[in-house]
């Protein structure tokens, strides 16, 4: 097995740059009227704490934390979306705090 080329390499993050424009569309979209999308976005967001520490594996901090305020800022005021996505929204910002992402000097 051989290194992954810059090629494969500019590619893969071309594609984590388009997943992340794909769950801002999702988490922008307005939930009131759907439950099947206020669970999606639910899920989004409580998953995405998660993935921080393998994106700091390829991105640089100053990427990572573009992702990230791009990706909750990508979601309707608080005035528009219920109290419910308000709570789940608050927890994934608590939990993105409490990652590795605020622990770089």
């Amino acid at each position: 097995m051989g290194h992954t080329t810059a090629v494969e390499e500019e590619q893969f993050r071309t594609s984590i740059q388009e997943l992340f424009q794909s769950i801002r569309l999702v988490l922008s979209l307005d939930s009131r009227n759907s439950e099947t999308l206020i669970f999606t976005q639910a899920a989004l967001l409580n998953s995405f704490p998660a993935i921080f520490d393998e994106l700091l594996q390829m991105f640089t901090v100053q990427e990572v934390a573009e992702f990230v305020r791009g990706t909750l800022g990508s979601m309707p005021s608080t005035v528009h979306i219920g109290q419910s996505m308000d709570v789940v929204k608050l927890q994934s910002i608590a939990r993105t705090v409490d990652s590795r992402l605020f622990s770089f000097p």
